[in-house]
């Protein structure tokens, strides 16, 4: 099977991730896609949330790099054993996408996290929640986290049989001490071993965004550099390889944007 869907226009607008900063996507909504059609849009930089994929395509930027951590050669630290061990007085449940109410709250008071002093946000309808993280492709997962009967973190992924790729993750924030959302990584990296999968994608790595900055503590990771060429970025206690800029800045360039010779 072909990507069934339709190209959406490159989208210009201020960057989600750096503030003042502009950005520049490639988008095309899906209607139908099969397991190696996905791994192959992962590979190529891809996110999505539903229906919409999307990638950044920006010129002089480059500062927003796709990670992944290769499954085999990952080592959980002690950090991770330690969480995970402690994570096992709550209920994990891996399962086909399902939206509730109770999903939904916990989503909206996730999301006032990141409201800045003073800034009112109108609060997403639980139709576009739906929309948004609960599309039944074949690959869509949620891992949902529960304190006995309370649900308190959901993370929506997808997974196929070579890899898994963190979509979002929400939680309840009186649980910080237990650091659900380290745990619901930790945990999607275990149950790659467990199935043999060779990736663990974890979105985008933004070194200037304190949101997006954490992903290099998954280490060894790796990062798209340009399509078709992932390189390593961090071993497990070494500092940023010499092609990488100190600030994340990687050169990032999509085939559709080459021009031939």
């Amino acid at each position: 099977m072909s990507v069934r869907g339709y190209l959406l226009g490159e989208s210009l607008g201020a960057c989600p991730y750096i503030a003042g900063n502009n950005a520049a996507h490639e988008q095309l909504v899906v209607d139908a896609i099969d397991e190696e059609e996905l791994d192959a849009l992962l590979a190529a930089g891809y996110r999505h949330f539903g229906t919409y994929f999307f990638r950044p395509v920006c010129a002089r930027c480059h500062r927003c790099v796709p990670l992944r951590v290769p499954v085999e050669q990952y080592a959980f630290p002690r950090t991770g054993r330690r969480l995970l061990n402690r994570g096992k007085r709550f209920l994990v449940t891996l399962e086909r996408p399902r939206p509730s109410h109770d999903a939904y709250k916990l989503y909206l008071r996730h999301k006032l996290r990141f409201a800045e002093p003073g800034e009112r946000r109108q609060a997403e309808g639980y139709g576009e929640f739906v929309e948004t993280f609960f599309h039944s492709f074949p690959f869509s997962y949620q891992l949902s986290i529960y304190d006995e009967s309370r649900l308190i973190a959901v993370s929506h992924l997808d997974m196929t049989s070579s890899s898994i790729s963190a979509i979002y993750c929400y939680y309840d924030d009186r649980y910080t001490r237990e650091s659900l959302g380290s745990l619901s990584i930790f945990r999607e990296i275990e149950i790659a071993k467990e199935r043999g999968l060779r990736w663990v994608y974890l979105g985008y790595y933004v070194a200037a965004n304190r949101h997006m900055s954490y992903k290099v503590r998954y280490a060894p990771n790796e990062v798209l550099v340009e399509e078709g060429k992932w390189i390593k970025l961090l071993d497990p206690g070494e500092s940023f390889h010499d092609n990488i800029d100190k600030t994340g800045k990687v050169e990032f360039i999509p085939k559709s944007r080459l021009r031939a010779d």
